[in-house]
């Protein structure tokens, strides 16, 4: 890509047109030419509602808006909008018989209407009535529209052309000006831009085709508007060269380190801040670095090599520079995931205390064994907190650092201190779906101090046997549990389900929902809820060290967030959050007289049918409990979320109840996907199998479109992470696996 190119591509939103003649076999290609644009706008797709997203998708790019051609081959109109932008697709614009398709962009406090069109060659006079329709809607509802597509009318030397002549009547230019079209022995321009607003257009030119081999072929058509759009942030990265270490010195300089006198200081953190330093100073000396460029869009194969192959054919982009609202958007991602840690225990007062337990935890001592086991679990590629202390350099220098942290931890939990460098999180933000301006679309990770999480590791080992030797967790629940596992609650489940319905009877099963489980656990309910089972003392008062003021800032590329308190909420990413979560909920199932199965948050009630009146009765009142429960410790559950399903086999289902919780009328469904499986009514796997088919292929399309771009080896590890894991998941249940089996064959065929 020339300067003079990426400097115009750069200076605001552009949009690309293409006639693709079938967008399947050429997505590779498509995947690296398409980057520099902001908006994609495909003609002549050749796609059927047969043909799955997954097949298509393009890198840095939302899943396509479709308009495909029915009833016979060819034709269709896809676009594609960059990740970051909000897009919305007006099919109030889009009028049946014209193959097109509308969508409306947000940017800023603009609002911009892109349409794209394909008019086939052998198009009657109808269409032009229709496409005026269209086009009349459009300019009605917004005063910024820009449209683009193939129309199969050749304006390069007639001026005064119909499509021309209608475009005209709305204040709207044609931008384009050199042959889109080229065959064998003729050029024409067929493939056009309008505006209505071309002093809001910076540039418009046709492109340089770049699909190889075809006699004919179109180029692609660009447009680029005065619009901001946002920028994706490229930055600077310090990575360490494990492969070029000399782990020998680095062994040896720390082994060199007075640990005594860095251990004897009375300021806890000081300590905690010296420990991280002294390791990474001691590891600059010894292990290589670089500074490397990170670059959020680029392709996962997208290397060095080929950028400069590109670059030689004038073809990419060259990557944008820091966004201005990047500190903005991190600040609100922040303050979002910190708002869902906050509960209101104002006025809101702690049960009476039970009695003392018989059996007490009032201290634990860490040996350097303990530390030593701990390390070696540690997987050294994860990620290091904000101390920069990565775990590799933890487990390189295991033999010496296990005795100096053996002492500290052994310090903290005799001062019941938890440091506060270790209770501090960067949270990356991970976008799940919908509007990616909405906060609520994102996901958050949180990265924790790594010498943190290991003393979290040594105080798990002994608070858990703790719990398991003294039968504290109830058996009702199979979340977290060594040794148990979603398989056997549902083994469990359908058991007795299958049972009672081979008795000729009905079973009734409340699935319930928690809003923000782990993010909204009261930390004094959960101090109280540790005391009443024996946890006492110095460790008592270390867990609350560790649970209170803690920090966390949403770190974006090379842009963080200001820091914010977590008031609630087990810490996220951390060893001991979920042993600390089901001590909280243990008590939930108490006083419950159906019968009950736990897995972490997820809660479910069911009772076998004698009678549907009283049945439903005895859900009612468990419900009321649950509810009262959930008063007292400030958990929010949510009746809107929470689905009822009925088991049974009978050909004449006898009317039942309805349920209720907190006043809300609970919503009977035909099938629910529980821990992984779609239980359906019936008894029956086919809506399980149909949906585990179906995720199964569109993962294996997505994995056939690398086979050319990466090892064998490396395909068959995508497989066995990605693919297999979806068939066996649910094979101890015998007769689902059979089925799946078969479907699978069959699909294969």
């Amino acid at each position: 890509m020339s300067t003079s190119f990426s400097n115009v591509i750069n200076s605001g939103l552009s949009i690309m047109h293409l006639n693709v003649q079938s967008i399947i076999p050429k997505i590779d290609l498509l995947q690296t030419e398409s980057q520099p644009y902001e908006i994609l706008v495909f003609t002549e797709t050749w796609l059927s509602h047969t043909t799955s997203n997954e097949h298509i998708l393009i890198q840095n790019f939302d899943p396509p808006f479709r308009n495909d051609r029915v009833g016979r081959l060819g034709g269709g109109v896809a676009i594609y909008v960059r990740s970051g932008l909000y897009a919305t697709r007006r099919l109030d614009l889009e009028i049946l018989g014209l193959e097109t398709l509308w969508i409306e962009l947000t940017l800023r406090n603009k609002k911009l209407l892109v349409g794209g069109f394909y008019r086939p060659p052998d198009s009657n006079n109808e269409y032009w009535t229709l496409l005026e329709e269209s086009i009349d809607r459009a300019h009605f509802h917004s005063n910024n529209v820009a449209i683009t597509g193939d129309f199969n009318i050749n304006v390069l030397n007639d001026q005064s052309n119909k499509i021309s002549r209608l475009m005209s009547s709305y204040s709207s230019v044609q931008l384009i000006s050199e042959p889109t079209h080229f065959t064998e022995n003729s050029q024409s321009l067929i493939d056009l831009v309008f505006v209505n607003n071309p002093q809001h257009v910076i540039s418009s030119f046709t492109a340089d085709p770049f699909i190889p081999d075809l006699t004919r072929f179109h180029c692609p058509t660009v447009v680029v508007f005065k619009f901001q759009k946002p920028k994706i942030t490229a930055f600077k990265r310090k990575i360490w060269k494990y492969d070029q270490a000399d782990f020998d010195s680095y062994r040896e300089e720390l082994d060199q380190v007075d640990w005594d006198t860095l251990l004897n200081i009375d300021d806890l953190d000081s300590v905690a801040d010296d420990l991280s330093n002294t390791i990474l100073d001691i590891a600059s000396k010894t292990i290589p670095s670089k500074i490397v460029t990170i670059r959020p869009a680029d392709i996962p194969w997208f290397h060095s090599g080929i950028r400069k192959l590109i670059r030689q054919r004038n073809r990419l982009f060259r990557k944008a520079k820091i966004a201005s609202e990047d500190t903005d958007k991190v600040n609100i991602l922040n303050s979002y995931f910190c708002e869902q840690s906050n509960i209101n225990d104002s006025n809101h007062s702690l049960p009476a205390s039970p009695e003392q337990p018989s059996h007490i935890l009032s201290s634990i001592h860490i040996s350097q064994q303990d530390v030593t086991d701990a390390i070696s679990t540690i997987n050294p590629s994860k990620s290091c907190g904000s101390d920069m202390v990565s775990p590799r350099l933890l487990k390189e220098g295991s033999s010496v650092l296990a005795a100096p942290l053996a002492i500290f931890f052994n310090k903290l939990i005799t001062e019941s201190y938890f440091p506060s460098v270790w209770k501090t999180a960067n949270v990356t933000p991970i976008y799940k779906k919908s509007n990616p301006s909405d906060p609520q679309n994102y996901r958050p990770i949180s990265l924790l101090s790594c010498v943190g999480k290991l003393m979290e590791r040594c105080i798990h080992k002994h608070f858990f046997n703790f719990l398991t030797q003294n039968n504290i967790l109830s058996s009702y629940q199979s979340g977290f549990i060594r040794g148990d596992s979603t398989i056997n609650q549902l083994v469990y489940i359908y058991n007795d389900i299958c049972k009672a319905m081979d008795d000729g009877k009905e079973v009734r099963v409340v699935f319930c929902d928690i809003s923000k489980a782990f993010d909204r656990v009261w930390h004094k309910g959960l101090l109280f809820k540790l005391s009443t089972i024996g946890v006492c003392g110095n460790l008592l008062q270390w867990f609350k060290s560790y649970l209170t003021l803690r920090k966390q800032r949403v770190v974006f590329a090379n842009t963080s967030s200001d820091w914010s308190s977590i008031s609630a909420g087990v810490p996220q990413g951390s060893i001991l959050g979920p042993a600390l979560f089901l001590v909280y909920i243990n008590d939930i199932i108490l006083n419950l007289r159906s019968n009950v199965r736990l897995f972490a948050d997820d809660t479910s009630m069911y009772i076998i049918v004698d009678d549907p009146a009283t049945s439903a009765a005895t859900l009612n009142q468990d419900l009321e409990t649950v509810r009262k429960w959930s008063r007292t410790w400030l958990v929010t559950f949510n009746p809107s979320k929470t689905e009822t399903l009925t088991f049974s086999r009978k050909t004449t289902k006898p009317v039942h109840p309805d349920l209720y919780f907190d006043n809300v009328l609970l919503n009977p469904v035909s099938t629910h996907k529980h821990l992984g499986l779609t239980l359906s009514e019936d008894c029956k796997w086919n809506a399980h199998i149909t949906n585990t088919v179906n995720k199964a292929w569109q993962r294996l399309a997505l994995l056939r479109s690398f086979k050319y771009l990466l090892t064998r080896q490396n395909l068959e590890r995508l497989y066995v992470s990605f693919i297999r894991p979806l068939l066996e998941y649910g094979e101890n249940l015998g007769q689902l696996f059979r089925l799946l089996k078969i479907r699978i064959r069959v699909r294969s065929n």
